[in-house]
């Protein structure tokens, strides 16, 4: 077989992955994680065959989501659908103030890790500059 970029898709195999994923764009917009599950195949070989169809225009990028799954950046996932049509615009990637209000957030939202955060905040505090704090005298005593 030839490498995955000098694939033909032109054996039977292939003609009938193509058919199968008409038929599973043709219901809504999925990801490529979707299709390669729904086909059976792996997610290198879904992004081969994604890509010839995007260059043949036989699906269309129908429009982008930023899948939220806990990490500290989200990025954007294409949705694809079946036929011609304009491909939706990539978003901009995120600025580093919406990275950091997003990564804020998902800890406020767990407390322990909310509490642990504050609590390294207040140590660093104390040691960068123990004579602000009265309460470090027991720590690094009466002369510090």
């Amino acid at each position: 077989m030839h490498g995955m970029n000098n694939m033909r898709f032109t054996t039977a195999v292939a003609k009938q992955r193509i058919a199968q994923i008409k038929l599973i764009l043709s219901v809504c917009p999925m990801h490529l994680l979707d299709v390669a599950e729904l086909t059976y195949i792996d997610i290198r070989t879904a992004r081969v065959y994604m890509n010839h169809l995007l260059a043949k225009e036989r699906v269309h990028v129908a429009h982008w989501e930023r899948n939220d799954d806990g990490r500290k950046r989200s990025y954007p996932t294409a949705y694809y659908a079946w036929g011609r049509g304009e491909n939706a615009p990539k978003p901009p990637p995120l600025t580093a103030r919406e990275v950091k209000q997003g990564v804020w957030a998902r800890m406020k939202q767990d407390e322990d890790a909310h509490e642990a955060h504050k609590r390294k905040r207040q140590i660093k505090t104390l040691l960068a500059n123990p004579r602000r704090v009265a309460r470090t005298a027991w720590i690094f005593g009466a002369g510090a």
